[in-house]
Order: structure tokens, then C-alpha cells, then sequence
């Protein structure tokens, strides 16, 4: 027989170099008693605000809350048997509550947001303002951001890369984010880099669309002059090179890119 009642813990303060800091500032635990498993997880040091409970039928936490206190975040959650017989009892009952439900409210991104025993995992337009919405106050009061851009500049230029030049246009553009009932918009200078031709690198190899050759033929960085957009090009697709390795296929593409020029 296994044991009844047993304690474990994981440090979570990950530093650089594969260290840890102190657990008292991000961990959780376990406490087991025989099928039931109650777990915490704790961290401190971060700015949030919240509440939560949720009731999930058939994962793990079958009951699990939240508290977030500015610089101290406790989340808790139980893990009991009888969330698979609630589960079973929700699919009877044509899956209403099936993915789980959640009542609470959360302050980020300038906003106050709340569910009211709403669905975890979908959202339908025919839902009720109550049960899941959002406030913004800067919003109400001042109206939305309206997004704009200026054209600056446009220029045809060549990408150097060590095997071979590439052709690029280059979009210097002024873009602007203005609220109808405010007089300070906001405004960055950016850029669209088009690159016909593609520069080969490397496909980052997480999914199966995405394990063989790729290349960038565009790219939109934080710009004001047309030769800080090259300069970010060029950085970015070193980066990737040296980040996701090259296959044959790659350095083919390469070669030819290098006779070509």
C-alpha cells in the first residue's frame, strides 16, 4: 500500500546559469492524503491583482482559487476524485458545465476583468456582458485608440548577408496612436522591410510545418533611418542561423543566393 499522507516541494526562482534563488520567493507544494491532493504555488516580488475560484470537472484541480495581493500571489488548488464523477455528470447534462467554470475578477493591461460563473475554455457572442467583460477606464473616458501611419520614406535597397546580397524595399513610416478625447497622441517611427527573395534560414523545428528550410521575405522592426531597418535584417537573420542550426537545404539555398550575386 502506498502512503496515506505525504509533503513535497519545488523551487520555481529560476535564475541565469541554471541556479535558483530562494524558494520563499517562488515555489509550490504538494500535501497528499490518500486520493486527494491539495497543492499552492506562491510568488512574491510581482505586481498583480485578482481573485479567482474556478471548479474544472476532471483535471487536476478539480477546485482551485487564486489571491493576488500586490507583490504576493497564493494559488491554490485540490485535486480530488470526485472531479471525474462531476465531470461525467456534466457530459449528462449535454456538457453545460462540461469545461469547467469561474467566478472572479483580475486588474492588468488598464483594465478591471470578471467572469461570473463563466466558461473556462469558450467564449460565444451571445454571452452576457455580466457573466465575462472587461472595463477600461482610460478607454471610457477618453475613447479608444485610432491607429494611423504616415509614409516617411521608400527606398530600394540590397541586403548584405556573408553569402551574397539580397533585393528589399524599405517603408520608413510615422505611426500614431491618437484617443478622440485626449490631446497627446502616441507616435513611433517604424519600418516594413519587403524582401521578395527570402533570406534561407533555418525553420525553428517546433512543429511539423515548421522542421525543414525557411526564409524572411518581410519584417517590421522600430526604425527611424532606412539603415537601421537593414542593420535589424541583417541581425535578426544571424540570429536565427546561429539559433535554429541549417539543414542541407538551407545552406543550398545559400550557395545558390552567393553564385547568384
Amino acid at each position: 500500500m502506498g502512503r496515506l499522507l505525504w509533503f513535497h516541494s519545488q523551487n520555481l526562482n529560476d535564475k541565469p546559469g541554471g541556479r535558483h534563488g530562494p524558494k520563499l520567493f517562488n515555489g509550490r507544494a504538494w500535501l497528499h492524503f490518500g486520493r486527494y491532493c491539495l497543492g499552492w504555488q506562491w510568488v512574491i516580488g510581482k505586481l498583480r491583482f485578482g481573485a479567482e475560484v474556478k471548479i474544472s470537472p476532471g483535471a487536476e484541480g478539480a477546485l482551485s482559487a487564486n489571491l493576488c495581493l500586490p507583490l504576493i500571489q497564493v494559488y491554490v488548488h485540490l485535486d480530488a476524485p470526485w472531479g471525474h464523477r462531476l465531470n461525467d455528470l456534466c457530459r449528462r447534462k449535454n456538457q453545460k458545465y462540461g469545461n469547467g467554470r469561474a467566478v472572479g475578477f483580475s486588474v492588468h493591461s488598464g483594465a478591471l476583468w470578471w467572469n461570473v460563473w463563466a466558461d473556462q475554455m469558450e467564449w460565444r457572442s451571445k454571452d452576457p456582458k455580466w457573466m465575462n467583460g472587461s472595463f477600461n477606464p482610460a478607454d471610457f473616458f477618453l475613447g479608444r485608440y485610432r491607429y494611423s501611419k504616415r509614409e516617411i520614406e521608400r527606398q530600394e535597397v540590397v541586403i548584405p548577408m556573408p553569402e551574397g546580397a539580397y533585393p528589399a524595399t524599405v517603408i520608413i513610416e510615422e505611426a500614431e496612436w491618437r484617443r478622440p478625447r485626449w490631446p497627446f497622441p502616441r507616435r513611433r517611427m517604424q519600418a516594413d522591410v519587403k524582401i521578395p527573395d527570402g533570406i534561407p534560414h533555418q525553420g525553428k523545428g517546433e512543429n511539423s510545418w515548421d522542421c525543414g528550410d525557411d526564409a524572411t521575405y518581410g519584417l517590421g522592426c522600430s526604425a527611424r533611418t532606412v539603415a537601421e531597418a537593414v542593420g535589424e535584417v541583417v541581425a535578426r537573420c544571424l540570429k536565427d542561423r546561429k539559433h535554429y542550426g541549417e539543414t542541407a537545404e538551407t545552406r543550398g539555398r545559400i550557395a545558390l543566393a552567393r553564385k547568384a550575386s
